[in-house]
This record gives C-alpha cells, sequence and structure tokens, in this order.
C-alpha cells in the first residue's frame, strides 16, 4: 500500500486554510492558518510541505457561481503557479504535486462546521479558513477515491 500526505490550501487576501491527511491518507484535519504577507507566506507553506512530508497540494479555486474564472480565482491560481515554481527549486520538494479543485461555496459549508464556537472574531475567521481547507481537501480525496472516513471536527470551546 502506497501513502500519500495532501494538503489542502484555503486561499484568502488575508490569510491561507491550511489542511492535511493524516498520514495514511484516510481523512483530512484542519490544521493552521498562515497570514498572508508578501514573501513570508510562501516560505511558510514550504516549510508545512518539507515538515509534513506532503505529496500532493491540493488548492481551492473561488471560481464564480457560475463556473467563469473571476479576479479571485486568477489570484489563486498565479498564486499556485508561484509555489509551484518554488517547489521545483529545491531537492526535498521538487516531487511534490500541486492540483486546482473547484472550492465554490466551502466557505459556506465550513461556517456551518464552527457554528456555536465560542471563539473570538479572528480565532473564529483562521478556524473557518482551516476547516474550509479541510473541506477542500476532504472533496479532493473523496473523488479521487482516497477518502474512507468522514472528516470530524471541533469548533473548540
Amino acid at each position: 500500500m502506497i501513502f500519500e500526505r495532501h494538503m489542502g490550501l484555503d486561499i484568502g487576501t488575508a490569510r491561507i486554510g491550511v489542511a492535511f491527511s493524516d498520514p495514511l491518507g484516510i481523512a483530512a484535519h484542519p490544521h493552521s492558518t498562515v497570514d498572508r504577507n508578501g514573501n513570508g507566506e510562501m516560505k511558510s507553506i514550504v516549510a508545512l510541505i518539507e515538515q509534513q512530508k506532503v505529496q500532493t497540494v491540493v488548492i481551492g479555486v473561488p471560481y464564480e457561481l457560475d463556473g467563469n474564472v473571476g479576479d479571485a480565482a486568477r489570484g489563486v491560481l498565479a498564486w499556485g503557479d508561484s509555489l509551484r515554481r518554488v517547489l521545483s527549486r529545491s531537492e526535498r520538494t521538487t516531487n511534490v504535486k500541486i492540483e486546482y479543485w473547484d472550492e465554490r461555496l466551502t466557505t459556506a459549508s465550513a461556517e456551518h462546521y464552527i457554528v456555536g464556537s465560542r471563539k473570538k472574531n479572528k480565532d473564529r475567521r483562521s478556524l473557518l479558513d482551516q476547516v474550509a481547507a479541510s473541506l477542500i481537501l476532504e472533496s479532493y480525496m473523496s473523488c479521487k477515491g482516497k477518502l474512507s472516513s468522514v472528516t470530524s471536527y471541533t469548533s473548540g470551546q
């Protein structure tokens, strides 16, 4: 059996939500949030890829509801291309695959998972980004036949 570690990214204008599959590739779990701050965000994502020994990065693309590629989607696709170039320069990450995945309505779905959370506004937004990244990754794994159990989320108290 071949095990693949996947990373899911929900790229927003202020933050990037990060999720990982478990080491066996069975389930997707929210992990962290990286602030968008220029070049530092890319370094942080690459460090996570190396630490977690990721084979595939799944980037959610916010297509418009009609399926068109709008400004937000173009920005995410450009960011993903930049990540691909950075990964290709390192021997440790040169084989990491980048996959783009439709993320329409994942943030709205993520809201349902954190309803009732007592987190303060900034912490709530951070958790929302992480859960959205997890839903993107879960959808990808499910469609690719890599998900064999339902992901559970905790809202924190």
